[in-house]
């Protein structure tokens, strides 16, 4: 209601901002159709972010159809975004949509595109430490990988559950295993 206001009450023209809030609004409310149509009707060329904002949307509400249209858009105008590829792949998993989900990852192998590495900034008292997932080359390793470990079993101890696609109890395998064959 407001939105529309904007123009026939108050004259103001509506700008790309405003119609990526209103995707993503009408994307978080499950009402998918109504994004999509936002991006359909609207006077400005989609940026990705709101193709992204419509997959994530999809996502959430397990709308594949809408969510490969605008995955298809998205992969047009940035095709080697491996983040993108990552959200498509996750929708298709929250779908259940194996098959769909191993296509995405072989067209990522095909093309080269490679996911880059979770990174944390890690506080080493004198400032930030970039951490990267599996790095064993910082310095501080041999401390932070204990204290990860302690800090993932009271996440445990609390009832977190780990993404399946997180395999954190490997990370620290492999890490121990190279400590102690080094």
């Amino acid at each position: 209601m407001l939105f529309k206001k904007m123009l026939h009450v108050y004259g103001l023209t509506p700008r790309l901002e405003h119609y990526a809030c209103m995707v993503d609004l009408f994307g978080r409310a499950g009402l998918l159709k109504k994004a999509e149509g936002i991006i359909t009707r609207m006077p400005y060329q989609p940026s990705a972010a709101m193709w992204a904002t419509l997959i994530g949307a999809c996502c959430i509400h397990g709308n594949t159809e809408i969510g490969e249209w605008a995955a298809e858009k998205l992969l047009e105008m940035r095709p080697e975004n491996s983040g993108y590829y990552v959200l498509i792949a996750n929708m298709y998993a929250a779908a259940g949509c194996w098959n769909k989900l191993a296509r995405v990852r072989t067209f990522m192998r095909d093309l080269g595109v490679r996911k880059a590495p979770g990174c944390a900034w890690v506080d080493v008292g004198s400032g930030f430490s970039p951490f990267l997932v599996g790095d064993t080359s910082n310095p501080q390793a041999h401390e932070i990988y204990p204290l990860l470990g302690g800090l993932i079993k009271q996440m445990k101890d609390a009832g977190y559950v780990v993404a399946e696609d997180v395999d954190l109890d490997n990370e620290f395998e492999q890490y121990n295993q190279q400590q102690y064959f080094c």
